[in-house]
C-alpha cells in the first residue's frame, strides 16, 4: 500500500514513529540534542530558501548560517546570556533585509527560525535543558494533535480562514487544554506547582498555534503546500515544527530571566 493512500491519522503516526530517534537523541545527552540541532537548523534554512526560490549561493548561505547558529552556546565559549545578543543581531540584519518588500515575509520568517534555533541551543546550556526541550515538545505534541482531532470531529467556526481554512476554534481550545493536562503531568520534572503549569500550559499552547498560523501564512504567500517532505505524515521539518518558532524563544527568555526553572 502506497503512503499517500493510508488514512491522514496513520500517516501522522508514522511520521511519529519517524522523530524517535530526535527523542532519544535528545533524551540521552546535550551533545547529541546539539547536534541534532545543528542538523535540524540546516533543515529549516534548505527548506525556507528552496520555498523562496533561492539561488544556490544563497540558498547554501542561508542553511549555513541557521546551522550554524544551531551549535550550542558553550561551544563557542559564550554564556547563555550571550543568545540574546545574538538574536539582537539577526534582529538588525533582518531588518535590512526587510527593506525589499518583495524578501520581507521571507526575511522576517527567517528570523523567526534563526531566534527559535538561537533559543534551542540557549536551552541546552541550562542543568537539564535537553530534557526541558523535551517536555516543551511533549506539550507542543499534545496541542498539535488534539487540536487535528478535536477540530476534526467537533468542528464549529474557523479559527483564521484566510490563513489556513481547515483549523477551527474548537481545535484551537481543545489544543490549549490538551497542552495545560500535559504541562500539569509534567510538573514535578520542572519543579512547578499546579498553579504555574496551568500558566506555562495555556501560554505555550497559543504559541505554539500562532507559530503554526506564522507558517501557514508563509506557504500560502509563496504557493506552496508543505515547506518539504521531510516527514511523512508532517511534511518537511518546518511543517513538524513550526510550533516551535516562538515557543522556544519565549521558554528561553523565561528560563534566563529566572521565571523558570
Amino acid at each position: 500500500m502506497r503512503f499517500d493512500n493510508l488514512s491522514t491519522t496513520n500517516q501522522r503516526l508514522i511520521g511519529f514513529i519517524t522523530l524517535i530517534p530526535i527523542i532519544a537523541g535528545f533524551a540521552l545527552s546535550p551533545f547529541i540534542a546539539g547536534l541534532i540541532i545543528i542538523g535540524l537548523g540546516g533543515l529549516m534554512g534548505w527548506e525556507i530558501g528552496k520555498m523562496a526560490g533561492f539561488s544556490n549561493i544563497r540558498l547554501y548561505a542561508l542553511v549555513a548560517v541557521l546551522a550554524i547558529l544551531g551549535a550550542p552556546l558553550d561551544w563557542w565559549q559564550l554564556s547563555p546570556n550571550d543568545g540574546f545578543v545574538l538574536i539582537a543581531v539577526l534582529i538588525a540584519v533582518t531588518g535590512i533585509l526587510s527593506i525589499h518588500r518583495t524578501t520581507r515575509k521571507v526575511a522576517l520568517f527567517g528570523l523567526l527560525a534563526a531566534i527559535c534555533i538561537v533559543a534551542a541551543s540557549g536551552l541546552l546550556m541550562i542543568p537539564g535543558g535537553h530534557r526541558l526541550i523535551l517536555i516543551i515538545a511533549a506539550i507542543i505534541a499534545a496541542c498539535d494533535s488534539a487540536a487535528y482531532f478535536v477540530g476534526r470531529f467537533v468542528g464549529g467556526p474557523k479559527l483564521a480562514p484566510s490563513i489556513s481554512p481547515k483549523k477551527t476554534i474548537s481545535g484551537s481550545l481543545g489544543g490549549i487544554a490538551a497542552a495545560i493536562i500535559i504541562a500539569a503531568l509534567c510538573a514535578p520534572l520542572v519543579n512547578f506547582g499546579i498553579g504555574a503549569s496551568i500558566i506555562a500550559g495555556v501560554i505555550i499552547g497559543v504559541v505554539a498555534q500562532v507559530g503554526d498560523l506564522i507558517e501557514s501564512s508563509l506557504k500560502r504567500t509563496l504557493g506552496v503546500k508543505d515547506s518539504g517532505s521531510t516527514i511523512p505524515g508532517h511534511g518537511g521539518v518546518l511543517d513538524r515544527f513550526d510550533g516551535y518558532l516562538i515557543t522556544l524563544p519565549v521558554c528561553y527568555g523565561a528560563v534566563i530571566s529566572g521565571y523558570i526553572g
